[in-house]
């Protein structure tokens, strides 16, 4: 499947999904600097805990557009949460996440072109 140049809504909506399905908080912005005439590029962000920014990367894999990871940065978040017993700690970090990933990616694209000229002269 091919990203649609003009209107890439359908492949944002996706991306959205993934980091919903995977309780991702996510930033995505369109990358001028990596889109080209066959290429959009996106940068993706997102903050979780670590387990559920493997599962969105994971699914990611899985969607049926060329996909060209360009760039991945995986960062642990020191948020200098207090020592509580496992139980609580569990509880705090699903809350808060611990894990920045960052991504740039490029995404095969095809310009749909409407035309009203079905051929004929």
């Amino acid at each position: 499947i091919y990203v649609d140049r003009n209107n890439p809504v359908d492949f944002i909506e996706e991306i959205e999904r993934l980091a919903w399905m995977t309780h991702n908080n996510l930033l995505l912005d369109v990358s001028h600097a990596a889109s080209d005439e066959t290429y959009l590029g996106f940068q993706i962000t997102l903050e979780a805990i670590e387990k559920n920014a493997l599962d969105f990367l994971a699914l990611l894999e899985l969607l049926p557009y060329e996909i060209t990871v360009t760039e991945i940065n995986f960062q642990k978040i020191d948020r200098g949460f207090p020592r509580a017993s496992e139980a609580e700690s569990k509880k705090i970090i699903e809350k808060n996440p611990d894990t920045r990933l960052f991504l740039r990616v490029r995404v095969k694209t095809k310009d749909f072109i409407t035309s009203s000229n079905d051929g004929n002269l």
